[in-house]
């Protein structure tokens, strides 16, 4: 049986042990939420839930979801295929096993407004770019064009972040690059330790208090 035919058996079966709670667990631009829900009904590869009416998530923005339960033996990821904000109420389809993925939600990891430039060393390479996410363990980092040949998955670094709340001086190391047509996105873990992360704990708030702020402006909308 394929996967998300066999997660559609398992939430008709946890549907009629009448474990009908759940969580759904979403970001917004990087800053997790988690929402409570009712089970309804189980279709073949959907399932449609009620969420509480206190739900803070803008589900418009939303194109997936992580549903948890006591009743499920591990998270399950989905696509938002409908939301309907007359009767609260979601439809989600496509399901998978989250994983790993479940680890990676909850961390608090805030995406910036506008431009903050970034500045990566390594031996002789070097190169300017901007920041993509920011969390206490690491950054996402855009970069244009080609980056020079010591910029490498593996490869130890030095960062400077210039931030608002001032600049931060952090080593670490590159643990992915995805490649665009004309970009490059690089996962960087911080390694050692900081003289200073300060100013990157203020960012950090004060960019989560903003986005939280933002998202309940949307929702209010919806």
């Amino acid at each position: 049986m394929e996967t998300s035919k066999q997660i559609s058996a398992d939430l008709k079966s946890v549907l009629l042990e009448k474990h009908l709670n759940f969580e759904l667990l979403n970001t917004y631009k990087g800053v997790p939420f988690v929402c409570k829900a009712i089970l309804l009904e189980v279709e073949e590869g959907t399932a449609c839930f009620r969420l509480s009416a206190d739900s803070p998530f803008a589900w418009k923005t939303a194109q997936k979801t992580l549903i948890l339960s006591e009743g499920l033996l591990e998270p399950i990821e989905a696509n938002l295929l409908f939301f309907d904000r007359q009767t609260n109420t979601l439809r989600a389809g496509n399901f998978g096993y989250a994983g790993s993925k479940l680890s990676n939600r909850k961390e608090l990891r805030v995406e910036p407004e506008g431009t903050i430039e970034v500045y990566l060393e390594a031996d002789e390479g070097q190169k300017t770019a901007s920041l993509a996410d920011l969390s206490m363990r690491g950054a996402g980092i855009r970069a244009k064009g080609d980056l020079p040949a010591s910029l490498i998955q593996g490869k130890e670094l030095i960062l400077y972040l210039r931030l608002p709340e001032g600049e931060v001086r952090l080593s670490g190391k590159i643990r992915n690059i995805a490649r665009s047509a004309n970009e490059r996105r690089i996962s960087v873990e911080f390694s050692g330790v900081a003289p200073d992360k300060t100013p990157i704990i203020r960012y950090i708030m004060r960019r989560r208090a903003e986005i939280i702020a933002e998202m309940r402006r949307i929702s209010l909308k919806e």
